[in-house]
């Protein structure tokens, strides 16, 4: 997994807790820096692809650690929470018809994980309903891992039931936890595993 061309050795160095909380402070009072300057997230000189609008790797991943760093008083996060978040929509609109999967509803990439923090944020029944659409989408869709298929939209679903106790995040998990389960097929010496399904996701 280590590849010296491109990954930092570790280094010995002894933990001190202080060190690390004003290396987590001074990390995220520059990206939210840029953001308050309205730049955009630098990407690493290493990595040769931009930074875009998702979860996984992309600005609103960024924006939900600086979030979370707020929740739990590790920082103090001064920003327009609302104006970034639909930038990031209005961003991964268009960005999202160039993925492999444009059509699935995906946990770590898409709109899924922006709507789900603008819920959070703020809760509103309209956002509720987008991301009800959203998960729907997998309700038919082939992919079932956790990066852009029904793995994930089960996942919000069960966050959204958390967060708002209503029956529907509760049926259309159910839904789609019954559709994965019934398409399992057993793999003499290895288990239960899905098809690739290669033609239905190339």
């Amino acid at each position: 997994m280590f590849d010296p061309s491109r990954h930092y050795p570790l280094k010995n160095i002894k933990w001190e807790l202080e060190l690390v909380q004003q290396a987590i402070r001074d990390i995220a009072a520059d990206a939210i820096s840029q953001f308050n300057q309205g730049r955009k997230l630098p990407r690493h000189p290493m990595d040769d692809y931009g930074v875009c609008s998702d979860l996984f790797m992309g600005t609103t991943g960024v924006i939900w650690a600086l979030t979370y760093l707020d929740l739990v008083q590790a920082i103090d996060a001064d920003l327009d929470l609302a104006a970034l978040l639909e930038e990031q929509l209005s961003a991964n609109e268009s960005e999202l018809k160039s993925t492999p999967h444009p059509d699935n509803a995906s946990y770590l990439f898409g709109e899924l994980p922006i709507l789900m923090l603008q819920f959070k944020s703020s809760p509103d029944n309209r956002i509720a309903d987008k991301i009800f659409q959203s998960i729907e989408k997998n309700n038919t869709q082939p992919a079932r891992e956790l990066m852009w298929g029904t793995a994930g939209s089960m996942l919000c679903a069960s966050f959204l039931h958390k967060w708002t106790s209503e029956n529907r995040w509760q049926e259309i998990f159910l839904l789609q936890a019954e559709r994965m389960l019934s398409e399992w097929e057993k793999i003499d010496g290895v288990g239960y595993l899905w098809s690739p399904l290669v033609s239905s996701l190339s």
